[in-house]
């Protein structure tokens, strides 16, 4: 199951990466913690229960150092969360100290001939606790191995709780609260995920001191309680994106200001007190803009009247990413995008009809004008949005307009 758990979160965490860096930077660290925590799972795979001697060469040590890079990644998404601000300060190379650190520690193994790393692998994979007494660097010279493996989900969790605290905090100011503005559900989302987080780091944690402080580590290989916190917590971490897609696909802020009396003219004035508190609009913004793009287009560009117009082009029509446009017609439209683009297309056959143009052209011809690719079609979505047939409709305009 682990190794299951550790490959989706390494995809989940690409997707995060893909969909949001460029309007939704701040997804950038939970990115990097999931793909962090992940990792690291993958390795506890390959150390544990792959018994590959290639892949023990591969992944000892190597990328281990990427552990600690999960806790700050962790405390920088939550506060940019908290203050809407992704901006990553000078302060905080402080804390990639430890990652760099143990980085620089391992290096001389990076420099080892592959023939001695496989060597090094057969070891692991032939004599259970050898990693306990094998010093890989100059760092397990000063520290015992206990302290370097179990000083690595320790700090993770002092990241987790410190972000916890931050959040707790954030909930008891109010005047916090318009961070949030517009995303009820990202205070949902939060405490999905700090939960998550802390189970699986907690309990990771309390089985890495069982292990190396009782000698426990029959504990990683059978079901127990720990490992089944632990893997609950993984499960519903990567899971729970995928209820949020605001979270997963990053439905953009935008940074538009308003007042406490109202917008803020583009010329930048002030209220009639000359001061005024700018609250950033969120998403709600952004699908009204998008909202009134589409439209827009709909009406000057027509088109509904492509006969080949489905959702994929339409979105480069509008230079708008696809999963937001499927979010949009899905949570603010409620229904299709092909019954949005039909009813386009019958607006239009009607105002065709009201025009007059059925005296000069068949009712299938209109339906073909308005974009539809058989008689068959336009009739069934006329009827379907309508109530009646367009033959029905073009009887009861003649009869309207006729004279008495």
């Amino acid at each position: 199951m682990l190794i299951y758990l550790s490959l989706n979160g390494i995809i989940l965490s690409v997707l995060l990466l893909y969909f949001n860096a460029r309007k939704f930077p701040s997804a950038i660290y939970l990115s990097l913690f999931v793909f962090s925590i992940c990792l690291y799972g993958f390795i506890q795979y390959v150390i544990l229960f792959s018994n590959s001697v290639f892949l023990n060469a591969i992944f000892n040590l190597h990328f281990a150092f990427i552990l600690l890079l999960s806790g700050p990644a962790f405390y920088w998404y939550i506060r940019s969360l908290l203050t809407d601000n992704h901006r990553f300060y000078r302060k905080d190379i402080w804390h990639l100290v430890p990652m760099t650190v143990y980085l620089v520690s391992v290096l001389p193994y990076y420099f080892k001939p592959f023939s001695e790393k496989i060597a090094i692998a057969q070891e692991i994979v032939n004599t259970p606790g050898f990693l306990s007494q094998y010093k890989f660097g100059w760092l397990a010279e000063l520290f015992s191995n206990a302290f370097i493996y179990v000083s690595r989900p320790l700090l993770a969790l002092c990241y987790v709780l410190w972000s916890i605290g931050m959040f707790i905090r954030f909930l008891k100011r109010k005047e916090d609260k318009w961070v949030f503005s517009g995303q009820a559900f990202m205070i949902k989302w939060l405490y999905v995920f700090l939960s998550s987080s802390l189970v699986l780091v907690a309990s990771h944690f309390v089985m890495m001191i069982y292990t190396w402080e009782y000698g426990r580590g029959d504990l990683f290989f059978t079901i127990n309680t720990l490992q089944v916190l632990s893997a609950l917590g993984m499960t519903i971490l990567l899971v729970s994106p995928f209820f949020f897609p605001e979270v997963l696909y990053g439905l953009p802020r935008l940074p538009i200001p308003i007042s406490e009396d109202g917008p803020v003219p583009e010329t930048g004035g002030l209220s009639d007190e000359g001061i005024a508190k700018y609250i950033p609009k969120f998403e709600a913004d952004y699908l009204i803009q998008m909202s009134v793009k589409i439209d827009n287009i709909m009406l000057t560009e027509q088109p509904y009247s492509q006969l080949d117009l489905n959702m994929m082009k339409f979105s480069v029509m509008v230079d708008v990413p696809f999963h937001h446009l499927a979010y949009y017609f899905r949570e603010v439209k409620q229904q299709s995008f092909n019954d949005f683009r039909n009813d386009w297309r019958i607006n239009y056959t009607k105002k065709l009809i009201l025009e007059g143009k059925a005296d000069e052209l068949t009712l299938e011809a209109i339906g073909l004008k308005a974009g539809f690719t058989s008689r068959s079609t336009f009739f069934r979505a006329f009827k379907k949005a309508e109530g009646i047939a367009p033959g029905e409709f073009l009887a009861r305009i003649s009869q309207n307009s006729s004279p008495k």
